[in-house]
């Protein structure tokens, strides 16, 4: 199948969220989590301009900056969990209005 987006806007509050799902193993699965938790600990363009050092770093890896780009520009909460019993991982993220 592929990736699952859903888009959805809150009865009850002024917020949009959006769930996105994709198969993956559950040692990536792991590290992105990881990587979630650690930009939630941190000031949203603190860790934006963290993940632009380590691109240019790394640069035969993914620049990986999506979710620092969510995080930072579009000032969401962002989570991620892992369905190990159908290899799936669940990221969302929910933007104030």
């Amino acid at each position: 199948d592929g990736i699952r987006m859903i888009v959805s806007k809150s009865k009850h509050k002024n917020e949009v969220h959006l769930a996105v799902y994709n198969y993956l193993d559950k040692k990536t699965a792991e590290e992105l989590i990881e990587r979630v938790n650690r930009m939630n600990e941190l000031d949203s363009l603190e860790y934006y301009i963290h993940r632009m050092k380590e691109s240019v770093k790394n640069k035969q890896e993914p620049s990986q900056l999506g979710l620092a780009r969510i995080y930072h520009e579009g000032q969401a909460k962002i989570s991620a969990q892992f369905h190990d019993d159908a290899g799936i991982i669940e990221v969302r993220a929910i933007f104030s209005m």
